[in-house]
C-alpha cells in the first residue's frame, strides 16, 4: 500500500509538469535507491514512457538501510551527462524513509552535487527514522524550503501538488512566445529569392532582424538567449551568440545574396547549429522562419522539419512574404502542435506589425497575478502569510515618533516569529517619502529583520504614498510563493497628508488583486477617506497619537483574510515539555556531594533519552548549564542528543555558594539569543539541593 502511494507520487509529479516535458523545457529521469542505486528511466522528455516505467518497479524488500550514496552517483552522472549548459537548472528531489548504509559516503555524495555540479537538491522525508541533521546534510539551503518531511505516505501526494504548482498556473494556455524566447536560444533563418527583392524590402527585413535582437537585449547580455543567422551560405552566417555588437553590425551589413538557397538546406543548418551548441535553459530553442519563395524538395523539407521539432526539440514558426509561398509548406515547418501558427503577409511592410506581435521586451511581461486557493488548516494553523511593511518616514515625523513606529515594527515581528521559524511567514520593510527604498526584501529570518529595523533612519521629503505603494506591488509579485494557502498583507502607516492621492489610489488598486492592504493612519493630516479607498474593505485604523501603535499589533495578526475568509493567527502552543526549548540547570555548589552530582547526571541522561524522538524531529531542544558562584553554560539548546550526552559525562562539581539568580540570568540570555518566539514553549528545570544565597 505505501508502495502504490508513493508510485501515486511520481505519476502526480510527472503529470504535472506533462506541458514542460513537451515544450522541451524540463527532463524527468528516475532512480531508485535499495540496496543498489539504479537508473530505471533516462532524463526524457516522455512523460508516458516515465509513467511506464513506474507502473513496472517494484520496491527491494528487506532492505533496512538504503545504499543512498551510490542512489546520488547514479543521479549525479544522469544529471551531468545531460547538462546542456553550465549554470543550467537542475534538480534532484529525493524520497526516503530509510537511513543510508554510509551516512558519510552519502554526505560527501550530496556535498558534490550540491557544490562541484551545481545540482538543486529537496529531500523529504516519511516517518521519523531520518534524522533533521540527514535530511540537511541531503538538502540544498535554505534548509527549510528544500527539507520536507511528512507523517505518512499518503500525505506524498498533496506535497507533490505542492511542489510543482508553479508549472500549472494555466494548463489549458498554449505557450506564447513572449515567455518562450526570453531563456532561449534563437536562429533567424532569412530565406530569400534576391531577383524578387528590392532595397527597401530588404530594409525591412533588416529591421525586423534587429528589432529581435533588441526585444532580447536584457537576456542577451545575461547569457540567457543566443541568437544565431541563417542566411545564403553553407555556413550560418553569424554563429549562435550573446554578442550584441557583432549581431547588429552583422545584420546592418548583411546583403541579399546571390541566390535563394533551399528551405531544405537552411533548416538542416539551424539543427547542425544548435546540435553542436547545446545549451541553454530549459534546452529551450526556438526558429524563426522568414521566407518569399518556396522549397525545392518538398520530402526532404517534411523529413528535415520534422528532425528540427522534434529530435532537437526546437519550436519553429514560419512566417512566408508575398505571392510565391505556400501556407501548407509553412504549416509544415511550424510547430503547430505547440499552438504557433504559420503567417502569410501580403507585402514587407507588415512586418513591422508582425514583429511587435512576435517579441515584447522580456523584462517586462507582467503575467496576471495568479491568486493561489488557501488550504483552510494550514491558513487556520500557521497564518501562512508575507507581511509587507510600508512606514512613512517623511518629514514631518519627529525622532522620538519615529522610535515609535521602529517599536511597533519589532513588536510586529517578535509576535510573528513563530510563523517565520516554521517557514509559513515572510516579513518585509520599505520606509518611504520622496522615495521608497526596499530596506528589507521579504525574509524568514527574524533576526535579520529586527537587526534592520535597528538601523533604519528617517529621512526628510514629502509622503509619496504612490511610490511606496507601487514598490510593495513589485516586491510582493517578484517574491510571490505559489504555495497553497498562501497569503499576501501590505500593513501601511503613515502621519502625513500623501501627495498625487488619486495616483497613490490607482496603484492600490492594482496591489488589492494581489494583497490584503490594512492601514494605519496616525494624527489629523492623514486623510480617512484616503485610508478608505487604498485599503481592503476598509481594513484602517485611526489613531490621534503614535502611543496607541503597539497595541495594534495583535489586532492586526489576529486574522489573516484570505479565500477561506477570516482565520486565528494565534498558535496553539503546546506546553509538553516534549514541544518545548528546555534548559537544563543543575546546581553545583559545595553543598552538593560527589555521590549526589553522580545522580544529577544520570537524570539529565534520563531526559535527553526519553526525547530524543522529538530532538530529531526538531521539534525540541535542550540546553545545558550548571552554577555555584558563577553560572556557565556547558551547552547551548541544541538538538543533538549525541551533543548532550557528551557534554553531560564531561560535566564537573564546582564548589562555592548557591546563586540561582545567576542561573536564571544565563538561562535568560540563552533564551533570547536562541528565540523561536516569543509565544514558544521554553522551560527551565532547575535541579538544587538549597535556597539561593539571595532569595530576593
Amino acid at each position: 500500500q505505501q508502495w502504490e502511494q508513493i508510485r501515486d507520487f511520481v505519476r502526480l509529479y510527472i503529470e504535472n509538469y506533462r506541458k514542460q516535458l513537451g515544450l522541451a523545457r524540463a527532463k524527468m529521469g528516475i532512480v531508485t535507491a535499495g540496496r543498489q542505486g539504479t537508473l530505471q528511466a533516462a532524463l526524457s522528455y516522455d512523460p508516458d514512457g516515465l509513467l511506464g516505467v513506474i507502473d513496472t518497479l517494484y520496491p527491494d524488500y528487506g532492505v533496512s538501510k538504503i545504499n543512498l550514496a551510490e542512489a546520488l552517483e547514479v543521479a549525479d552522472n544522469e544529471l551531468f551527462h545531460h547538462r546542456r549548459q553550465p549554470g543550467a537548472c537542475q534538480i534532484a528531489r529525493l524520497i526516503t524513509a530509510h537511513e543510508s548504509m554510509s551516512a558519510s559516503a552519502t554526505a560527501e555524495m550530496a556535498w558534490r552535487m550540491k557544490k562541484e555540479h551545481n545540482v538543486h537538491m529537496q529531500a523529504i522525508a516519511v516517518g521519523d527514522v531520518v534524522s533533521k541533521r540527514e535530511l540537511d546534510t541531503l538538502a540544498s539551503r535554505p534548509f527549510r524550503i528544500n527539507t520536507h518531511r511528512v507523517e505518512s505516505f499518503s500525505q506524498l501526494n498533496f506535497l507533490a501538488q505542492n511542489m510543482s504548482s508553479f508549472c500549472q498556473e494555466d494548463p489549458n494556455q498554449e505557450p506564447h512566445l513572449i515567455y518562450d524566447t526570453c531563456n532561449c536560444d534563437i536562429a533567424l533563418i532569412l530565406n530569400f529569392d534576391p531577383k524578387t527583392v528590392t532595397p527597401q524590402n530588404w530594409e525591412a527585413v533588416q529591421n525586423f532582424s534587429l528589432y529581435l535582437v533588441r526585444t532580447h537585449k536584457d537576456s542577451i547580455n545575461m547569457d540567457r538567449t543566443r541568437i544565431a543567422i541563417i542566411h545564403q551560405s553553407a555556413q550560418p552566417w553569424v554563429p549562435l551568440t550573446s554578442n550584441i555588437t557583432a549581431l547588429e553590425d552583422s545584420i546592418k551589413s548583411m546583403g541579399k545574396g546571390m541566390g535563394a538557397f533551399d528551405q531544405y538546406a537552411a533548416l538542416q543548418l539551424a539543427s547542425q547549429e544548435f546540435v553542436n551548441n547545446t545549451r541553454g535553459l530549459g534546452n529551450c530553442r526556438v526558429v524563426y522562419f522568414l521566407t518569399n519563395t518556396i522549397a525545392t524538395y518538398a520530402p526532404q523539407l517534411d523529413m528535415v522539419a520534422h528532425t528540427l521539432k522534434r529530435t532537437d526539440m526546437a519550436l519553429v514558426k514560419a512566417i512566408g512574404i508575398g505571392p510565391n509561398v505556400h501556407r501548407n509548406e509553412l504549416s509544415v515547418i511550424t510547430s503547430t502542435s505547440s499552438g504557433y501558427t504559420a503567417d502569410v503577409l501580403t507585402n514587407y511592410g507588415q512586418l513591422r506589425k508582425t514583429q511587435s506581435t512576435l517579441f515584447d521586451y522580456c523584462t517586462v511581461v507582467t503575467p496576471e497575478p495568479v491568486i493561489a486557493e488557501p488550504t483552510p488548516d494550514l491558513v487556520s494553523s500557521l497564518c501562512q502569510c508575507d507581511y509587507m511593511l510600508v512606514l512613512d518616514a517623511s518629514g514631518s515625523i519627529t525622532p522620538k515618533d519615529w522610535q515609535t513606529v521602529k517599536d511597533f515594527a519589532e513588536a510586529f515581528v517578535v509576535a510573528l516569529e513563530p510563523f517565520m521559524a516554521l517557514g509559513a511567514s515572510r516579513v518585509g520593510i520599505i520606509p518611504f517619502a520622496t522615495y521608497p527604498k526596499v530596506e528589507l526584501p521579504l525574509t524568514f529570518d527574524s533576526h535579520l529583520a529586527l537587526e534592520t529595523i535597528g538601523r533604519i533612519n528617517k529621512t526628510s521629503g514629502i509622503t509619496r504614498a504612490a511610490a511606496a505603494l507601487e514598490k510593495a506591488t513589485q516586491e510582493l509579485w517578484a517574491h510571490r510563493r505559489t504555495a497553497m494557502g498562501n497569503c499576501q498583507r501590505v500593513v501601511y502607516l503613515s502621519s502625513s497628508k500623501a501627495v498625487s492621492d488619486q495616483k497613490a489610489e490607482v496603484i492600490a488598486h492594482q496591489l488589492k488583486q494581489v494583497a490584503h492592504v490594512s492601514a494605519i493612519g496616525i494624527g489629523m493630516q492623514v486623510s480617512e477617506q484616503f485610508l478608505s479607498l487604498i485599503t481592503t474593505a476598509g481594513d484602517y485604523t485611526m489613531l490621534s497619537n503614535f502611543n496607541g501603535l503597539p497595541l495594534l499589533v495583535n489586532q492586526l495578526l489576529g486574522k489573516c483574510n484570505t479565500k477561506a475568509g477570516v482565520q486565528t493567527a494565534t498558535p496553539n502552543i503546546d506546553r509538553n515539555d516534549c514541544h518545548c526549548d528546555v534548559i537544563l540547570a543543575f546546581d553545583s555548589s559545595g553543598s552538593i556531594w560527589d555521590s549526589q552530582w553522580v545522580h544529577i547526571k544520570e537524570f539529565a541522561r534520563i531526559v535527553v533519552n526519553n526525547m530524543r524522538s522529538e530532538l530529531k524531529a526538531g521539534t525540541a531542544r535542550i540546553g545545558l548549564l550548571q552554577f555555584s558562584n558563577g553560572a556557565k553554560l556547558v551547552q547551548g539548546l541544541t538538538d543533538d542528543a549525541e551533543l548532550l550526552l557528551g557534554a553531560i559525562n564531561a560535566m564537573s562539581k564546582t564548589e562555592g555558594s548557591t546563586r540561582t539568580w545567576l542561573a536564571y540570568e544565563l538561562a535568560m540570555q540563552e533564551f533570547n539569543q536562541n528565540n523561536r518566539g516569543l509565544t514558544s514553549c521554553k522551560t527551565v528545570k532547575l535541579i538544587t539541593d538549597g535556597n539561593s544565597n539571595i532569595p530576593s
